[in-house]
C-alpha cells in the first residue's frame, strides 16, 4: 500500500493501461483530518506526464464535489 502526506491509504487498485501506462486508485478514510479522500495517479502510455486527482468524498449526494487535478513530477530521494 502506498503512502500519502505520512499515511498509509486504505484501500488501492492498480491498472494497467498498456505496456507502459498505469492507474492506481486510492482511498484514505479517513485521513488525519477526519475527512475521506479519494485519489487516481495516471500516467497515460506513450506520454511523461503524470497527474494526480483528488476527491473530497462527502455524506451527502447533494453537496457539490470537490476535486483537484495536480500534475506530477519525479523528486530525488
Amino acid at each position: 500500500m502506498d503512502m500519502i502526506n505520512g499515511e498509509r491509504v486504505t484501500s488501492q487498485k492498480i491498472t494497467n493501461l498498456g505496456s507502459d501506462g498505469i492507474r492506481i486508485d486510492m482511498g484514505l478514510m479517513p485521513a488525519r483530518d477526519g475527512n475521506n479522500y479519494g485519489f487516481q495517479y495516471i500516467h497515460r502510455p506513450g506520454s511523461e506526464k503524470r497527474f494526480l486527482n483528488v476527491q473530497l468524498l462527502q455524506n451527502s449526494m447533494d453537496a457539490p464535489k470537490i476535486i483537484g487535478s495536480f500534475p506530477c513530477k519525479k523528486v530525488s530521494n
